[in-house]
């Protein structure tokens, strides 16, 4: 599965033809529709967790890298 042609059906950019190929592909296999589901959800779910200011809190958090505690380590 192209990346960017999945991109741009969810998008809704495809050209009529494109866009034909591409639900035939997902009517024939089911793998082609469950990652589309899934990039889908993961789409949302971002969308979701940028518009409530969560996402940045948790960019930050991955950036800071894991915590270590220096006492145990003494």
């Amino acid at each position: 599965m192209d990346p960017l042609v999945l991109n741009r059906y969810l998008a809704d950019q495809l050209s009529d033809s494109e866009r034909e190929e591409f639900e035939r592909r997902m009517v024939e296999s089911p793998d082609v529709l469950h990652e589309v589901e899934a990039v889908a959800r993961l789409k949302v779910g971002l969308f979701a967790l940028r518009s409530s200011g969560d996402l940045d809190a948790i960019i930050a958090t991955q950036r800071r890298g894991p915590q270590t505690n220096w006492f145990a380590l003494a």
